[in-house]
């Protein structure tokens, strides 16, 4: 009724309805309360509606009738393109636009932040998550702790939801003195300045736009060569991909960024460069702009 109030009042021409549950049904039944003038519909597809809800038979005749009355449909990445495909059967074609990222200002310095951190001059991986079961903190900690004893290097975790629950696996893999969780961070920003590598173990990724967020700070990444994963990784080049559930190899490529400062340079640089030519705003914003004139055409 909201998304109704501000079209009828604020002349909107388009609405951009991200996850095509709650916001795209939303919107739905917007347009329903307006008629015919009703503004189009733009829906992006980030994952999570798709692969949890599209699993659901519940929800699939839902999700089915959202995306079909959709005006465009358009996904992060083209693997998750292909999942919504093999999921639905859909009439229209779908973009792939992926997510871009624009860093805010660094307002604490690299020293600060790792002084505040109890951390001298080792390197420094970085993991920031939801930590919901998808991200799999369990693989990542056992890849970490792999290969502890073959460097110097800590983890940061974090941490956008509840830490409670990955504290005891830190503690039983005797991690306590290389692993830091810190919650509900706001300026994510400052810690990826202050970090010198970032690290994922999830399951499944539409994209990781996580990734992309250390990779515009210069981070080269060690992740799973899942999802989206590997449209946003060059392996070799901005990080290293390893199968799923093989912690000894995510072990080893965190041991090799970790002990080789001019190796996380030159990646670094690379994955950076990459993030700015592939992923920013002034790539991907004028992709949503054609977007929007192709619904108003």
């Amino acid at each position: 009724t909201r998304i109704a109030e501000v079209c009828s009042h604020h002349k909107i021409d388009v609405i951009h309805a991200h996850y095509a549950i709650p916001h795209a049904a939303a919107a739905w039944i917007a347009r329903e309360l307006i008629g015919v003038a009703a503004p189009p519909v733009v829906t992006t597809l980030h994952g999570t509606d798709i692969v949890y809800l599209g699993a659901m038979p519940e929800y699939r005749s839902l999700l089915q009738h959202v995306l079909e009355t959709s005006n465009k449909v358009t996904c992060v990445s083209e693997n998750l393109k292909q999942r919504t495909l093999a999921l639905f059967q859909l009439k229209k074609e779908i973009d792939v636009i992926p997510n871009f990222f624009e860093p805010k200002t660094v307002l604490r310095s690299r020293e600060d932040i790792r002084a505040s951190l109890n951390i001298g001059d080792e390197p420094l991986a970085i993991h920031a998550s939801n930590l919901r079961l998808i991200k799999r903190v369990d693989l990542l900690l056992e890849g970490f702790g792999a290969t502890a004893t073959d460097h110097g290097g800590k983890l940061l975790i974090l941490a956008g939801g509840d830490s409670s629950r990955i504290l005891p696996d830190i503690e039983r893999r005797n991690l306590a003195d290389r692993v830091i969780v810190v919650d509900d961070v706001y300026e994510v920003d400052d810690y990826y300045a202050a970090s010198d590598f970032t690290v994922f173990s999830s399951e499944y990724e539409s994209f990781c736009l996580s990734i992309l967020e250390g990779m515009r700070h210069g981070l080269p990444s060690v992740s799973f060569a899942v999802g989206g994963i590997p449209e946003v990784v060059k392996e070799g080049e901005t990080g290293f991909l390893v199968p799923f559930e093989d912690t000894e190899g995510l072990g080893q490529a965190i041991a090799r960024l970790a002990n080789n400062g001019s190796l996380r340079d030159s990646m670094g640089d690379a994955a950076r460069r990459r993030a700015i030519e592939a992923f920013s705003a002034d790539t991907v914003v004028e992709s949503y702009l054609e977007a929007y004139r192709n619904v108003l055409a």
